[in-house]
C-alpha cells in the first residue's frame, strides 16, 4: 500500500475521535492524544511489527491516556466543585 494511502487509512479510523463534540475543558487533552495515537499508528504500519508488538504497543498507550484523562476529568471535577 502507498504511503499516501496508509496515511489516509490510519487518519479516517482517527477521524471519529476527533469529530466527537469533547468539553472544552477536555478538547486540549483530546487533541493531543489524538494526534500522539494517529502518529503512534502511522508509526507501526511502517515498522513491520509483529502482532503482538502492535497489541502491546497500543495497550501501553491507552493507558498512558487513560491516566491522563483519569486525571484531567478530577481536576476539572475539583475546579468545578
Amino acid at each position: 500500500m502507498p504511503h499516501s494511502k496508509q496515511i489516509k487509512t490510519v487518519e479516517m479510523a482517527m477521524k471519529p475521535i476527533a469529530d466527537m463534540k469533547v468539553p472544552e475543558p477536555l478538547r486540549a487533552s483530546v487533541d493531543k492524544q489524538n494526534q500522539i495515537l494517529l502518529d503512534l499508528a502511522l508509526s507501526m504500519v511502517n515498522a513491520g511489527l509483529s502482532e503482538q508488538q502492535v497489541r502491546s504497543t497500543i495497550e501501553t498507550a491507552c493507558a498512558s491516556y487513560r491516566d491522563e484523562l483519569i486525571t484531567t476529568v478530577l481536576a476539572i471535577r475539583a475546579q468545578n466543585g
